[in-house]
């Protein structure tokens, strides 16, 4: 099993972050083995490797950080470890039982996402550009980010107001035209947030897909997100309301006074 660099990066992060002694990892493996979920192994050249179960990779997050504790000898730490790996296991299968939405059909590397055109105005896929950059700059996990992020804006989207997709190591956050527009820069900034946070939570928790679970709530809660699956009746109503207004948005507050701090 393969782990994305940044799946990678953030599971040595949490290991090394929370061991109490022991010698710290720079490489990091995911191993078939289900009856040891983690142990650490020094090579002949002298580098340290971290080697994790499968299920500890699906489990996510939350498993990680509980890495060092367990190789450690904290038994509360392994006990937890392991009901988590369970979960993962479980989540796992669900995922491969759903071939047409898994990334890697069949145990193959699937295809890039193909590099459609934006459908947005120059000020659109600028204001989309900031927030993301604002983002990455202030939720204090620039590292989790892609470092290539195509960044959409879509004139036919009529149902949702946006979305993500990963795939063939190629990712992309999609948003509707309908909140470019003045006195809905709240609601573009939080719907923008929370695709951020199904990207990060595809990318860092081991099954390569989001769904609205406590995984990526906790996103939300990184980066600033409502942790919520829908958007809310009266922020849907405004919506709907402003569908014939042309004003064009402008940055959202936050975004703004962060953009004046970075301007020289």
């Amino acid at each position: 099993m393969s782990l994305e660099p940044h799946v990678q990066h953030r599971i040595l992060a949490a290991y090394n972050a929370r061991r109490s002694g022991g010698p710290r990892a720079t490489l990091v493996a995911a191993r078939r083995n289900r009856r040891t979920l983690a142990s650490v192994r020094r090579l002949a050249d002298g580098r340290v490797r971290l080697n994790v179960a499968r299920a500890v990779v699906s489990a996510g997050p939350e498993a990680w950080d509980l890495l060092g504790p367990a190789l450690q000898g904290s038994r509360d730490a392994r006990k937890r470890l392991a009901r988590l790996s369970r979960k993962g296991l479980k989540a796992a299968a669900r995922a491969a039982s759903e071939p047409g939405k898994a990334p890697g059909r069949n145990g193959r590397n699937p295809a890039p996402l193909p590099d459609t055109p934006c459908q947005g105005s120059q000020h659109q896929q600028q204001v989309l550009q900031r927030i993301v950059q604002w983002a990455r700059s202030t939720s204090g996990h620039a590292e989790a980010f892609p470092d290539h992020l195509q960044l959409r804006v879509s004139r036919r989207m009529s149902s949702t107001y946006g979305s993500h997709m990963t795939r063939g190591g190629t990712h992309r956050v999609t948003i509707t035209h309908r909140l470019f527009r003045a006195g809905l820069e709240d609601i573009l900034l939080d719907t923008v947030l929370h695709e951020l946070a199904h990207l990060l939570d595809a990318l860092t928790n081991g099954r390569g897909r989001s769904f609205h679970d406590a995984s990526w709530r906790r996103w939300c809660r990184r980066l600033g997100a409502t942790p919520d699956r829908l958007m809310s009746p009266t922020s849907a109503r405004r919506v709907r309301r402003a569908r014939g207004e042309d004003a064009p948005c402008a940055l959202p507050a936050a975004v703004a006074r962060w953009a004046r701090e970075e301007s020289p």
